[in-house]
C-alpha cells in the first residue's frame, strides 16, 4: 500500500472510531464481554458499510466460539450470494426464495 493511501486510510479509521465508539468497543471486545448475535451482525454490517473490511477478522477474533464461527459462516454465505445476484443484474429485493 503506498504511503498517502494508507495514511487516507488510517484517517478514515480514525474518524469511524470517533464517530461509532459503540461498534468499536463490540469489534474491538476490550473487556471480552459476549455479546448478542444482534450485535455482533450490527457491527458486521456497520464494517462493511464503511469498507473497513480489515476488521472483519478482528470481530471474529474476538468473539470466538461457536455461535460466532456459525454466524460467519451464514454472513459469507449471504454476502456471496448477494453479490452474485448484483453481479447478473438481478435484485435481490424481489427474490421470492
Amino acid at each position: 500500500m503506498k504511503r498517502k493511501k494508507m495514511e487516507k486510510e488510517v484517517v478514515h479509521l480514525l474518524e469511524w472510531i470517533i464517530e461509532y465508539p459503540g461498534v468499536r468497543q463490540i469489534v474491538c471486545n476490550p473487556d471480552g464481554k459476549e455479546t448478542s448475535p444482534e450485535s455482533f451482525k450490527m457491527a458486521y454490517d456497520m464494517l462493511v458499510k464503511k469498507s473497513l473490511f480489515y476488521l472483519i477478522p478482528v470481530l471474529f477474533a474476538t468473539h470466538p466460539g461457536e455461535e460466532s464461527l456459525e454466524m460467519a459462516k451464514n454472513l459469507c454465505t449471504t454476502d456471496s450470494a448477494a453479490r452474485e445476484i448484483r453481479k447478473k443484474g438481478r435484485n435481490p429485493k424481489n427474490c421470492k426464495c
